[in-house]
């Protein structure tokens, strides 16, 4: 009998799950493969619950761009489907086409799927042999309704050659081998041009990913076999319209970076940046005119997936960027505290890869290898009219004080605590089995 232990954190950087099983038999089976499937065991936390929990709905930034033609203009959104088990499937939002801005004439969506499969094996026979690893599979994109938009099938393969079974079935040694995580990916696109009702409102429309796993290691003789798979993707939608012939009093937001780039892909294996902002407008929302704030402060704590705490603090450039390189996959928050005096605090925005804000800090799930980019800290001058009340504070009637009311208590569902839910136990994956 035997124990084997799939690794957290694979070598190219993707998230794996931890999971423990004991052998089938003695080593006497040709072709014996261990697959790793997800427990139907309610309530039991797994890493995709750890990382994607505070980013279920909110993984897509519109953007809005407008063409050299001025009677044609697109609108680009994206939803961010991060690792997960094959066989199953992930569902992101992402934002409908706003009808106020003109007439919608397609719906452009772009898909980019990758099948990632950990792969080890061992020679079990008296004699050396030569393995091929196949990182086979199907990956689907659907639209609303269930409907299906696009499919792809990555494939990979890669060979080795292994001397006979030298005594230890470690995946090791002469006779063993451990390719590490194999990645295809492959890419499709659809124009959309009739029925684009669903594209259309205020709101989101739901895009689902499917991943299917069909990897396999073949060679002669004796093999013992482990294959662990997972999918991932970003489906990018474009909307191209006709603008409206009445121009809107307010012009959509613009999150196109400007030309100093707080934006531009950073390098590290994981990476987090943005910028601080002088929002003199209180438009809530980085614009191309604004301003950055220099030697600001910026503060990012976290625990990693192996458990490690995480603070740092940086101060921003002179044109208000600022970065966190070299950052290990878990769950971070972000925070501008404290604000310069000249300053109060304005909108706090979330970037590519999703997140949530609460009490003004941004929090966010970082895969490994991730570029979390446009994490950005809006700052209002103390001189800038007001554009509403100030939250908290009721304006009194004459001859009364009415206190501050209470904070409202935070949705359960969103962590303001990172560290929530972190624990050895639900990091090695408690909830799932080896079903042989």
């Amino acid at each position: 009998m035997f124990v084997s232990l799939f690794r957290l954190l694979n070598r190219t950087g993707r998230c794996k799950l931890r999971a423990k099983s004991k052998s089938h038999g003695a080593p006497m089976l040709e072709a014996l493969e261990e697959r790793w499937m997800p427990s139907v065991t309610p309530g039991i936390g797994s890493i995709n619950s750890l990382l994607y929990s505070a980013t279920a709905s909110t993984t897509t930034t519109p953007t809005t761009t407008a063409t050299a033609n001025a009677a044609t203009q697109t609108q680009q959104v994206t939803a961010n489907f991060t690792p997960f088990v094959t066989g199953g499937t992930q569902t992101q939002s992402a934002a409908q086409f706003n009808p106020s801005l003109g007439t919608l004439n397609s719906v452009q969506i772009q898909f980019n799927g990758t099948l990632s499969s950990d792969v080890k094996v061992e020679n079990l026979d008296a004699s050396s042999s030569t393995v091929n690893a196949q990182v086979n599979g199907n990956l689907s994109l659907l639209g609303p309704g269930g409907s299906s938009l696009l499919s792809a099938t990555p494939t990979l393969s890669e060979n080795t050659s292994l001397s006979a079974f030298d005594g230890t079935l470690d995946y090791g040694g002469t006779s063993g081998h451990d390719f590490g995580s194999q990645s295809a990916s492959a890419q499709q696109s659809v124009t959309l041009t009739n029925n684009l009702s669903a594209w259309e409102g205020t709101g989101n429309v739901s895009l689902t990913e499917s991943a299917q796993s069909s990897s396999t290691v073949s060679g002669s003789g004796n093999q013992q076999v482990q294959i662990a798979s997972q999918g991932s993707g970003v489906a990018t939608v474009i909307y191209n319209y006709t603008p409206a012939t009445t121009p809107t009093t307010t012009p959509p937001p613009t999150t196109t970076p400007p030309s100093t780039a707080p934006c531009a892909p950073p390098t590290g294996p994981a990476t987090i940046t943005g910028i601080v902002y002088n929002d003199a407008g209180n438009a809530g929302q980085y614009q191309t005119s604004d301003t950055g704030v220099g030697s600001a402060t910026v503060t990012l704590s976290g625990i990693t997936l192996t458990q490690q705490m995480v603070s740092e603090t940086t101060t921003t450039a002179a044109n208000g960027t600022y970065s966190f390189t070299g950052l290990q996959p878990g769950i971070y928050s972000l925070s501008d505290q404290p604000i310069p005096s000249q300053f109060t605090a304005g909108a706090a925005t979330v970037g590519s890869l999703g997140g949530t804000v609460s009490n003004g800090q941004l929090i966010l799930a970082l895969p490994q290898g991730g570029d979390a980019m446009c994490y950005d800290f809006g700052l209002v001058p103390t001189s800038a009219p007001s554009v509403g009340p100030t939250s908290g504070t009721t304006t009194p009637t004459s001859g009364t004080t009415i206190a501050p009311s209470a904070p409202t208590p935070s949705d359960p569902a969103t962590p303001t605590d990172p560290s929530l839910g972190l624990s050895k136990r639900s990091l090695l994956g408690d909830g799932w089995q080896s079903l042989g």
